[in-house]
C-alpha cells in the first residue's frame, strides 16, 4: 500500500470523495498496483464507502400488462417470442385500432419516432402474429391531437 510519508498518497487522502468516487478509486488502485499491494480500507475510505454500497442496482423486471383484446393477445405473444423489452419501450404505450367486423388491427403512436421504429423493427411480426389471431395489422399511424 502507500507509504503514508509519500506525496501522492498524502493527496489521495484529502481528495473529497463526493467529488472524484471512482476516479479517486482508481488513483488509488494504480497506486496500489505499483507497489504490489491492496489497501481496501483507503479504498473504501476515498470511494465513500464499501463496493457493496456502490454495486449497480438493476431495474426490476418488467412485468406488462395486456388489455383483453387483441391487441393484448398480439403483444402477450410478441412478449413471448421477443421478451418484454421492446414491449416496454416501443409497443405498450401504442394505441389499438380494432375494427371486429373487418378483423383489422391498427395502432396509434404519439410520435413520428415511435411510428417510423414500430413500422420498421416490428411490423413483419406483428402481421404475423395478428394472423395467426385471424386479424390483419394495418400498420402504426401518427395519433390526431
Amino acid at each position: 500500500a502507500c507509504k503514508e510519508n509519500t506525496e501522492v498518497c498524502r493527496e489521495v487522502k484529502e481528495i473529497e470523495p463526493r467529488v472524484l468516487g471512482d476516479a479517486a478509486t482508481k488513483v488509488v488502485e494504480s497506486i496500489s498496483n505499483v507497489s504490489g499491494a491492496k489497501d481496501t480500507e483507503r479504498q473504501e475510505s476515498i470511494r465513500g464507502g464499501s463496493s457493496e454500497d456502490n454495486e449497480f442496482v438493476p431495474d426490476p423486471p418488467y412485468l406488462p400488462e395486456f388489455s383483453n383484446d387483441i391487441w393484448g393477445e398480439v403483444r402477450k405473444e410478441f412478449v413471448e417470442v421477443h421478451g418484454g423489452h421492446d414491449d416496454k419501450y416501443w409497443l405498450k404505450d401504442l394505441i389499438p385500432i380494432i375494427d371486429e367486423e373487418k378483423k383489422e388491427l391498427t395502432v396509434q403512436a404519439d410520435h413520428q419516432l415511435s411510428k417510423e421504429f414500430v413500422n420498421k423493427h416490428f411490423a413483419k411480426d406483428l402481421v404475423e402474429i395478428s394472423g395467426k389471431l385471424g386479424f390483419s395489422f394495418l400498420g402504426v399511424n401518427i395519433k390526431l391531437k
